[in-house]
């Protein structure tokens, strides 16, 4: 069996499935397991009443201690072919100043699994407004990351622009790294804005400024000033994440769109592929053990072992969501203010306005006429 996401689902799904005594191999694409919550400290939530790293630590020593487990870090899996064969680039000595003269760069594997459990995560969208593109705009995964993972301070001041309750933690990580917190710009009515995290935010004193959007970023070399307008109307919903379903879809795997998350995640496919955590739209930790757990038991069952009943799914409380708004972009107040969607290749907002504007409804002809993505 292979776990595709070393994460809280990953792992959880990998333990099930040792235990159920298949042969398991975990790839994880970072320099460590644990996904997002490798780092994280006291906004995370406990896992079997231990805080996140310990519970992480002690996963991946269980899994090391099973001569069925392989882990592989450092590993992408890139392709999803016929017959499960799943295609893994490990980086083995690319990290090394001084590798060993034997050490290959990178090692390929091709792996045929009984079946795989995809637990890849998902990805964090930004709100597209004018000047988006400024040295010191930073994704609040990104943001919260350099801090509590890395110890990096990435400024003295920040903004923080949302419309959902994940970037809560992200401002509640600067304000305890002593950076100046101005606002919380939230495109939610205050009425909306009912999650734990926004209460604690409220109860370490940030300023939350509701029902309103950072309708541009200005300055030169960094970000110096944003202006904040007030915004009125629409309906809630999450848009903040983009479950990470390529592989799925290289599976031959068909997608079912999500309203409730306005987004797509995995339906069907005629391959052994389970997909669990982030990648299935669970948002919180909680839910994303849970199902992981149930995946690992589903994956090992299909290849043909079944687990003890003894051995129970790790358990996290949830952390109470707000309401969620939908905001893919602020509208722009002239020509002058470039919208960027794709920073690499330079797409803006406007690009695809145009693009569809032209009858390139379809979403692999839009992407070839704007080069988005």
């Amino acid at each position: 069996m292979l776990v595709i996401g070393g994460g809280p689902a990953g792992l959880a799904a990998a333990r099930a499935a040792a235990h159920a005594g298949a042969r398991v191999i975990v790839c994880d694409e970072n320099p460590a397991f644990g996904g997002d919550l490798r780092g994280m400290n006291d906004d995370s939530a406990n896992i079997d009443g231990k805080a996140c790293a310990t519970w992480i630590d002690e996963a991946v020593r269980d899994l090391s201690g099973s001569g069925d487990v392989t882990l592989l870090i450092r590993t992408t899996a890139f392709g999803y072919y016929d017959g499960n064969l799943v295609a893994l680039s490990e980086r083995v000595a690319d990290h090394l100043a001084a590798p060993l003269a034997h050490m290959p760069r990178q090692r390929m594997w091709k792996v045929r699994a009984g079946t795989v459990v995809l637990a890849s995560g998902a990805h964090e969208r930004g709100i597209a407004y004018a000047g988006n593109d400024l040295p010191g705009t930073l994704l609040a995964g990104a943001a919260r990351t350099y801090i509590d993972r890395h110890a990096v301070r990435p400024g003295s001041r920040a903004v923080v622009f949302t419309n959902n309750d994940s970037a809560y933690a992200a401002a509640l990580s600067l304000s305890r790294a002593a950076i100046a917190i101005g606002a919380i710009v939230d495109a939610r009515e205050n009425s909306e804005i009912t999650g734990a995290l926004a209460v604690r935010a409220r109860e370490h004193g940030i300023r939350i400024v509701s029902g309103s959007v950072v309708a541009a970023a200005h300055g030169s070399k960094r970000v110096t000033a944003v202006d904040i307008e007030s915004l009125s109307g629409g309906r809630g919903t999450r848009v903040d994440w983009n479950p990470a379903v390529h592989l799925f879809s290289q599976a031959r795997g068909s997608l079912r769109y999500d309203e409730s998350l306005a987004a797509f995640v995995p339906e069907r496919s005629p391959l052994a592929i389970v997909a669990a955590g982030g990648v299935n739209g669970c948002s919180d930790v909680g839910g994303a053990l849970a199902d992981g757990h149930a995946a690992g038991l589903n994956a090992a069952a299909k290849a043909g072992f079944r687990g003890p009943a003894s051995y129970a799914a790790p358990h996290a409380e949830p952390v109470a969501p707000g309401r969620l708004r939908p905001l893919w972009s602020v509208p722009a107040r002239d020509r002058s203010g470039k919208r960027f969607v794709d920073l690499q290749n330079d797409v803006t907002v406007s690009d695809i306005a145009l693009a569809v504007r032209e009858g390139y409804e379809s979403v692999e002809h839009l992407k070839r006429y704007t080069t988005l993505g």
